[in-house]
């Protein structure tokens, strides 16, 4: 009994650490969109228009640029500092940019 509590608590020491948790979590709206996210080192797991988002990060020249699709419409959460925006891109490449605040 000894020996496998001795091997149980390392072990369940060990799964605890390897749960990967957020780096923050914020709320943005931008403009009329409510976003509710989990920032991760290469991903943000995001809530808006009451469905689950994931944004996957992209290269960017400044800032951190995450990408991610909703319908048929291809969004961009990218974050410099303390600012946010929301880039919405069409199916015609019309793209609409909104500032976001918290």
């Amino acid at each position: 009994m000894k020996k496998l509590l001795t091997l149980a608590l390392p072990l369940a020491l060990l799964l605890g650490a390897c749960a990967e948790r957020p780096i923050e979590t914020i709320d943005l709206m931008c403009g009329d969109v409510h976003v509710s996210a989990k920032v991760f080192r290469d991903r943000i797991e995001a809530v808006m228009y009451e469905e689950d988002i994931e944004f996957k990060i992209t290269q960017s020249a400044s800032g951190a640029r995450y990408f991610g699709t909703y319908r048929n419409a291809e969004l961009v959460l990218w974050s410099k500092g303390d600012e946010w925006m929301l880039i919405t891109v069409a199916g015609d490449d019309e793209e609409i940019m909104v500032s976001c605040r918290r």
